[in-house]
């Protein structure tokens, strides 16, 4: 029993220390141009992190930011393609270990959504929208402000 007692203090106190090793040697702001660079040559867009990237551990190990900007291109008639005022991510621990990067939950909050009404608003891309609100803003766009949580 003095050994099981041990043994576990001693994996909670290297898990403890882990943690502590975690949050002082990797600062996730130190990776916030290299996640807008790495944006701008997928994409081809401008993506603007105004917020600090902080970690997160409760409900799961991940990482929160403020306000994130995703700007269009010139020629189009609005300025972000997409804002966020608040996100979080959070990664499944078990993929994690095997070197695989698993999202387990995503947060978005005040993330407005504008949509081209030519599109068909039914197929699994508009499944994790859930029940939002459409009405339309101009004659060639639908807007939905989806400000709820959306767990994918």
């Amino acid at each position: 029993m003095k050994l099981f007692i041990k043994l576990f203090a001693g994996l909670t106190a290297l898990l403890v220390l882990a943690v502590v090793v975690l949050l002082t040697v990797i600062d996730p702001n130190d990776y916030k141009e290299e996640i807008q660079t790495q944006v701008k040559n997928t994409i081809n867009r401008d993506l603007l992190i105004n917020g600090d990237i902080s970690w997160t551990f409760y409900p799961q190990l991940g990482f929160s930011s403020g306000e994130i900007e995703l700007n269009n291109l010139d020629g189009f008639n609005r300025k972000h393609l997409l804002k966020i005022d608040q996100a979080s991510i959070g990664l499944d621990i078990l993929p994690l270990l095997k070197g695989q990067i698993q999202i387990g939950e995503l947060t978005l909050n005040g993330f407005p959504l504008i949509i081209d009404d030519l599109l068909p608003l039914t197929g699994p891309e508009f499944d994790c929208v859930g029940p939002a609100l459409f009405y339309p803003v101009t004659d060639d766009q639908l807007y939905a402000d989806v400000t709820r949580r959306i767990i994918l």
